[in-house]
């Protein structure tokens, strides 16, 4: 997750990366864990969270970033 938030950062997917800070913030209250193997004990009960994740799929659905064109400009400057 951190280094997809960062590639979007990279890229200038700026909203899409809010999106996605926002949903770890919402899947993982306390934090993002460093280890993969504490990512299930540490995640919000799906019950309590699937109202906000929700919203924020519509906000997503809206495809503000157009990620397509953004990963083809970042590889033509870097090619």
């Amino acid at each position: 997750v951190l280094e997809t938030i960062q590639a979007l950062v990279d890229i200038g997917a700026i909203k899409t990366s809010d999106l996605l800070k926002r949903a770890v913030a919402i899947g993982f209250p306390n934090g993002y864990p460093d280890h993969a193997s504490d990512y299930g004990s540490v995640v919000a009960d799906f019950d309590d969270v699937v109202d906000k994740l929700d919203a924020l799929d519509q906000d997503f659905f809206k495809y503000e970033d157009p990620l397509s064109d953004l990963v083809n400009e970042y590889l033509a400057k870097r090619i």
